[in-house]
């Protein structure tokens, strides 16, 4: 069985969006074998992936109301996304874990064929893999065809100059398909190139569209940590870093996991232009103006330093909670004994994991931090090693609790991950990383290997990748 690969190289963005989605959908179906022609259903009806998995296709919700109240097509796709989101479910399990925006949905499906071929394609694959059922990847392949040829027609209206007008719901439908990548069977390759897309619509319309609506506020959430990610990775300075973005990530949070986390990235993306300067500096030759220029640098890496580290305390507080020590032991990091934790709420239910979740990925940038500022010391300051391995220490101390987040909720490992195993020097815990890391992505077909590891971790420390790194490969079962 061919499992899903994906490169990592320096992706090469297509000025045309129009032009991209037609080589994805050409390049989707030919890496499939796919025989089937993407515009077979015409632009206005899409396959009902669902109709055919009796796992997403909720009773309840459809076969009951369709005699009383004959449903459209759109209003079934909606009525199945409303139970997938009321569908009790562990911490990892939840749809809500791949995007806040998809609360925001079921209102809107109808609007565009775009959006609703996109959801329905995602909806299939997600079912699938929330409960690790057999999947029809020719069935699933013509869905995701169809969805990305109905978003080529969608962007097709306007020329590139007109495509910062594109509609939340297009914006969105490619954000879903760019998501949709990572659960397909098949190559990830496309990933890149479709999340290339929103970001730069994004980037375009500037800070003021993306507070126009609580739809695309949701929609900005949840991709600028991708963004944030990608310019590191790519070596290029990131437009999030400025003022005006920078308060727009503020003010969009949503508060369910305070600020701490929006703050945090609030800091990284400055981080990318800084490791732009860095390579510049080692490239040119030394004089007394690049000294002071290293300086300057310095000085504002402690500051991105400074910004993180300043969560600490927040982050400590939150996991000496009895709700943390209910949930997961030896991330509580408060006093014993420990009262007895009785959620009332599904939100007080999942606090805790949020809390976790959010304090390993404050010890990641703790780790990214320290890491290309000691790269830029004449020598290694001790205080900060000690910081980095205290990081690193916890983050392996929750690998077991990263786990139990499967299949959604892990993803932020595929950063915490590769950070933590580049400053372990003990050969034995990158082992114990490693395999930790294999047990919560295997079954979503990504391998990770040492190679992998340590190539993730240079790219995001050194600002770019040097070499091309497959992140997975073929395996047999």
């Amino acid at each position: 069985m061919r499992e899903k690969q994906t490169s990592l190289h320096r992706p090469r963005f297509p000025v045309s969006i129009s032009v991209w989605l037609a080589r994805t959908a050409r390049a989707a179906c030919s890496s499939l074998g796919c025989r089937i022609s993407i515009h077979e259903n015409g632009g206005n009806n899409w396959p009902d992936c669902l109709e055919s998995n009796r796992i997403a296709q909720s009773e309840a919700t459809t076969d009951h109301l369709a005699p009383v109240i004959p449903l459209t097509q759109s209003e079934r796709l909606a009525a199945t996304l409303i139970t997938v989101l009321e569908r009790p479910s562990g911490f990892g399990a939840r749809l809500q874990q791949i995007g806040s925006y998809f609360g925001q949905l079921p209102p809107r499906l109808g609007c565009s064929v775009a959006l609703d071929a996109a959801v329905n394609c995602l909806l299939y694959s997600f079912t699938a893999v929330s409960v690790g059922e057999p999947r029809n990847n020719s069935l699933e392949l013509v869905c995701y065809c169809t969805a990305i040829s109905a978003l080529r027609r969608e962007l097709a209206q306007y020329d590139d100059n007109g495509l910062l007008s594109t509609p939340s719901e297009t914006l969105c439908a490619s954000l879903l398909l760019a998501q949709y990548e990572i659960l397909k069977p098949g190559p990830a390759y496309t990933f890149v190139t479709l999340s290339g897309g929103v970001s730069a619509i994004l980037r375009g319309c500037g800070p003021g569209r993306v507070q126009s609506s609580q739809f695309e506020v949701a929609i900005f959430m949840t991709q600028y940590p991708t963004i944030i990610t990608q310019c590191m990775l790519r070596g290029e300075d990131c437009f999030l870093s400025g003022p005006e973005w920078a308060n727009t990530m503020r003010r969009t949070w949503n508060g369910y996991e305070s600020s701490i986390t929006a703050e945090l990235w609030t800091a990284l993306a400055r981080l990318p232009g800084l490791q732009v300067r860095a390579r510049a500096i080692d490239r040119a030759t030394p004089s007394s103006s690049s000294s002071n220029l290293d300086a300057e640098l310095l000085s504002q890496i402690y500051n991105i330093r400074a910004s993180i580290v300043f969560r600490s305390d927040a982050v400590t507080h939150n996991l000496s909670t009895p709700s943390v020590y209910a949930t997961y032991p030896r991330a509580y990091r408060g006093l014993l004994p420990v009262r007895d934790f009785r959620p009332e709420t599904k939100l007080e239910s999942l606090q805790p994991a949020r809390y976790i979740k959010q304090a390993t990925f404050y010890h990641t940038c703790t780790i990214l931090v320290n890491t290309v500022l000691q790269s830029l010391l004449s020598a290694p300051n001790p205080a900060i090693s000690l910081q980095t391995s205290q990081s690193a220490t916890y983050i392996l101390e929750t690998l077991d609790f990263a786990k139990t987040t499967k299949p959604f909720g892990a993803f932020y490992m595929t950063f915490a991950g590769p950070l933590c195993y580049g400053v372990l020097a003990d050969s034995m815990q990158k082992e114990m990383l490693l395999a930790g890391m294999k047990r919560i992505f295997d079954d979503a077909g990504i391998v990770w290997t040492h190679l992998s590891m340590q190539g993730v971790f240079a790219a995001l420390t050194k600002g770019g990748w040097r070499n091309e790194v497959v992140l997975t490969k073929k395996r047999l079962r």
